[in-house]
């Protein structure tokens, strides 16, 4: 589980650079802005899903969730 939050930041920073060709003069399209934005955002979608599937799919009943 720990590799979700990982590959989603790494996708979502990769879709995060798509819009930097169009227009590099606003504020939020700068070099490692879009980037990080999307970054971070993936790794909390990832986060999420993580322990979605965590707590959805476990087998014992008597494991604890953080």
């Amino acid at each position: 589980m720990i590799v979700i939050p990982a590959y989603a930041a790494i996708v979502r920073g990769w879709f995060g650079a798509c819009p930097m060709p169009l227009n590099r003069e606003r504020p939020w399209q700068e070099w490692p802005v879009c980037v990080c934005y999307g970054a971070i955002g993936g790794c909390i979608a990832g986060q999420i899903l993580s322990l979605s599937l965590m707590v959805l799919l476990r087998k014992h009943k008597n494991l604890k969730v953080a």
